[in-house]
């Protein structure tokens, strides 16, 4: 983690977003299948390390802003490749009073092989 004000290491965490969203797709029957979605995501906080007292709230909830395309391959199989914006914001605590936020918000970039049944 780093901090702007500090701008040094002050301690390392792991994190997991799994994130839920509703897709629009512009042209669903044709080879290229551009696409548009929002959601929800909940982070796991997990392996956190602070100097001291401090602590990160273990989950945290936020949104989710998405842009894709599929790639038909064949009539069953496909190309995909997105982009998705989440927003990941925890409390931050020293000896259990509130002190900040962490705020990670990462952009995601995923490519992957797709089958319709």
């Amino acid at each position: 983690m780093h901090s702007g004000a500090l701008a040094s290491d002050i301690g390392t965490l792991k994190h997991l977003p799994p994130t839920l969203t509703a897709q629009y797709h512009f042209l669903p029957t044709g080879t290229l299948r551009p696409y548009v979605g929002a959601g929800i995501n909940y982070t796991n906080f997990s392996s956190v390390d602070l100097p001291g007292s401090f602590n990160v709230k273990r989950g945290s909830f936020g949104w989710a802003l998405q842009a894709g395309v599929d790639v038909k391959l064949t009539d069953k199989l496909f190309l995909n490749v997105d982009v998705k914006k989440v927003q990941i914001h925890a409390d931050v605590t020293n000896a259990g009073a509130a002190v900040g936020t962490l705020k990670v918000d990462p952009v995601l970039v995923g490519i992957g092989i797709g089958y319709r049944f």
